[in-house]
């Protein structure tokens, strides 16, 4: 009788520690679907709002004889080189990104770098992104820099 009770305990211990790596598992899958989605909703937000938006940008800085170029470095990040002429030359590079936090609502992060230093950093939540505020973004980021090109 003992022997059949210590099957008993082994059989239910060995359940609970299959049923808690199941719930981890199911955690985890949970946690990949999420970011798959995360990762989904920036790349259509890339595609339909971003890279048309940067496009008509590029075209304007162009016509005002400035030099740009969109590049994508990865799915999740957008570079956008930039070269503002007047008295003195400005050289940078905005890059847009998807920038995701723990706790935090996912957003897209503008940073603009020249000279290898961090001139200008702002995010705007995924679910509040537009064309009007990745253009006032951007718009922003280069007036930084023409200001430093003023200096």
């Amino acid at each position: 009788m003992a022997d059949g009770g210590f099957r008993r305990e082994i059989r239910k211990l060995l359940s609970e520690v299959d049923a808690a790596r199941e719930d981890r598992r199911a955690a985890e899958r949970q946690e990949v679907i999420a970011r798959l989605e995360l990762r989904r909703g920036f790349v259509r937000a890339r595609d339909e709002l971003l890279v048309p938006a940067l496009r008509e940008l590029m075209h304007e800085l162009e016509r005002r004889g400035h030099q740009t170029r969109l590049e994508r470095r990865s799915e999740t990040q957008l570079r956008l080189h930039v070269q503002l002429s007047g008295r003195r030359a400005v050289q940078a590079v905005v890059d847009a990104e998807l920038a995701e936090r723990a706790g935090r609502e996912p957003a897209v992060r503008f940073a603009v770098v020249r000279a290898f230093q961090l001139d200008l950093a702002d995010e705007v939540p995924l679910a509040e992104l537009s064309e009007a505020t990745v253009a006032a973004v951007v718009v922003r980021c280069l007036s930084v820099l023409a200001a430093r090109a003023a200096d």
